[in-house]
């Protein structure tokens, strides 16, 4: 299987980062891979994907070189102190859950078609982002990072494979929940099979698709959740400039996840500032120790708006618009829209205050949003209590953390209130649009790192059992098992709409966008996706006969320059029956051509 492959070069990559910065494996696999990852951005940016996509195999080669270098010198004494543990485990049973879970995937979500699914293909084809103006990708506007991993997969099939982009998405997420595995001796193998378990099962209480859609909510919680664990870390790290190091890549790659990334990103850096505020450290710093921490601070900076400024700079130059636009009804600006809230505006206020009250009813016992935040604190409170830092002695209480993250939940909502006010359109923030999956993408990074402070001690072993027990209770009752163990997502659960795909193979997306129609509105989400790298964007109902003919045929020739029937209706043929000299026939795609100065659909031979 050509993944493997794929698995091969970067994983010679990780190993020889955790020798070469002689630190445990477990510790230095993510953030190798989010600098792969940002690697790969920087160069598509400049050269294009494929320069990118033979780079990484360059580089893995000089590491490979690296590492037979480094065994022939020093010996394997490195290679068994940082490779050889229950974080190397970890990862390679992850592969093994990944291939598994992998094997047959096709997207079958919305975002997936709209977006995710849609712009790997066009970066396939284009060599290009998603942003470009040839691109058939809707959300141009969104950074790239987490389609970067499912499109070098992708790259390593002659055509384009469907599952090959859930090997990247799920390589990114197991790879991001292993700092944890740095932790565990040698010998403590129940300690590693029950970590392992726990943070397995986490992000799939908050997002039951966690392992089965190509959605970044999950990576942008665990970035989220590392971010916190680094700025709240005590111990070697501290004051090192390796941690500020990787606050820049991950605040960068954050920024590159989606568009509120930034917003996470800051909102983690407000959290680190609050409890610098509220602690009273009297932790002395040497010259030279100060001096390293603002010269990596300042590179952590530098990182992180390179990061921002490139890809703004980057859909200038495509001319795509930015997300980071207000919508107001006049010119007075921002504050005055805020004091003179309209009906509707209001309304939604009440209705993003009510929904933290709401039941989701997606397991055995409904959980609210309110209570996810209780739960939050009472397990955060057990959690830190289990484990004293006697490095943090002249510190406050530990469990001010807690306090501090259901403070940074308040900045957060607040913020989201306020996109749904004046960023997202009315008809949006009348259902409050993602609601549920924008709030739990906080909440599981704030878990992330609560289980962090869980996974560093051992001692207090009736704590321990204490909160194992309260986590397996909460999972049992509130995940919806059969949502994540449903088997429906495969090739063959979508091979009614295998017609479709065939479309793209007569059209040349450069200068071609098809339209379609069909009695099926599902199918349009799709077929969009199937297309791609072809434009698409005319859908019609074939129930809808309201036009009269010419009128629909200038809207046909207007929209695209191939039409597919999907399905029709009696009605629809004896309307527009007339442009169709070849007969209407469902599942053909027809050609718009002229005829006599008159438009007609000329069926497109097999």
């Amino acid at each position: 299987m050509r993944s493997i492959a794929a698995y091969i070069v970067l994983f010679i990559i990780l190993m020889n980062a955790s020798v070469l910065w002689k630190k445990r494996f477990a510790f230095v696999a993510p953030v190798a891979l989010v600098c792969i990852i940002l690697f790969q951005y920087t160069l598509g940016l400049f050269f294009g994907l494929s320069v990118a996509f033979y780079a990484v195999f360059a580089l893995s080669f000089v590491c490979l070189i690296q590492l037979i270098v480094h065994i022939a010198r020093f010996g394997w004494g490195d290679i068994r102190k940082y490779l050889l543990n229950y974080g190397l485990l970890a990862f390679l049973l992850s592969i093994v859950i990944i291939l598994a879970l992998s094997r047959g995937r096709v997207c079958y979500i919305t975002d997936e078609y709209s977006h995710w699914g849609t712009v790997v293909k066009n970066m396939l084809y284009f060599d290009r982002f998603g942003s470009i103006a040839q691109s058939s990708a809707v959300y141009k506007t969104y950074p790239p990072a987490g389609s970067l991993l499912p499109y070098f997969f992708a790259r390593f099939y002659p055509q384009f494979n469907e599952s090959s982009m859930y090997h990247g998405a799920l390589l990114l997420t197991f790879t991001l929940m292993l700092p944890a595995f740095s932790t565990i001796e040698k010998g403590e193998r129940g300690r590693f099979l029950l970590l392992f378990g726990l943070m397995f099962f986490l992000p799939i209480v908050f997002f039951p698709y966690a392992y089965s859609t190509l959605y970044v909510d999950v990576q942008m919680a665990l970035v989220f959740g590392s971010l916190l664990v680094l700025y709240f870390s005590g111990g070697q790290l501290a004051l090192s400039r390796d941690k500020w190091i990787i606050i820049g890549l991950y605040s960068g790659f954050l920024a590159l996840l989606k568009p509120f990334g930034i917003g996470l990103a800051l909102i983690a850096f407000l959290l680190y500032l609050l409890f610098k505020v509220f602690s009273r450290n009297t932790q002395s710093v040497s010259k030279s120790s100060s001096r390293s921490r603002i010269s990596s601070s300042i590179a952590a900076i530098g990182i992180f708006l390179f990061c921002v400024v490139s890809w703004q700079i980057n859909l200038a130059i495509c001319g795509a618009k930015s997300l980071f636009m207000f919508h107001f009804s006049d010119s007075s600006g921002m504050i005055s829209q805020m004091v003179h809230l309209s009906a509707e505006q209001l309304s939604t206020i009440q209705r993003f205050i009510m929904r933290h009250c709401a039941f989701i009813e997606n397991g055995a016992v409904p959980f609210s949003v309110l209570t996810w935040i209780l739960t939050l604190l009472g397990l955060g409170m057990l959690a830190l209590q289990m484990s004293p830092n006697r490095e943090e002695a002249n510190s406050k209480p530990r469990i001010s953390y807690v306090w501090i993250l259901i403070a940074g939940y308040i900045v957060y909502a607040a913020c989201l209130l306020v996109a749904y006010l004046f960023i997202f359109t009315q008809a949006e923030a009348n259902y409050l649009a993602s609601f549920d999956r924008y709030v739990f993408t906080y909440l599981l990074g704030a878990f992330v790192f609560i289980f962090w402070q869980f996974a560093k001690q051992s001692d207090q072993r009736s704590l321990r059992v204490l909160f194992i027990s309260l986590f397996v209770l909460i999972y049992l009752a509130v995940t919806p098992f059969l949502k994540f163990m449903s088997p429906g997502y495969s090739q063959e659960a979508r091979a009614e709409l295998g017609q479709m795909s065939s479309v793209s193979k007569t059209l040349d997306p450069a200068k071609d966008s098809v339209g379609m129609v069909s009695t099926d509105g599902v199918k349009t989400r799709a077929f969009s996706y199937l297309v791609a790298p072809v434009k698409s964007g005319f859908f019609w109902n074939a129930a809808d006969t309201g036009d009269s003919v010419d009128r629909w045929a200038k809207k046909v020739e207007s929209s695209c320059t191939y039409l597919y029937i999907d399905s029709t209706t009696s009605d629809f043929s004896a309307a527009y029956g007339k442009l169709f000299p070849d007969g209407i026939e469902d599942m053909t795609l027809y050609r718009v051509a002229k005829r006599n100065g008159s438009v007609i659909l000329q069926k497109v031979g097999d």
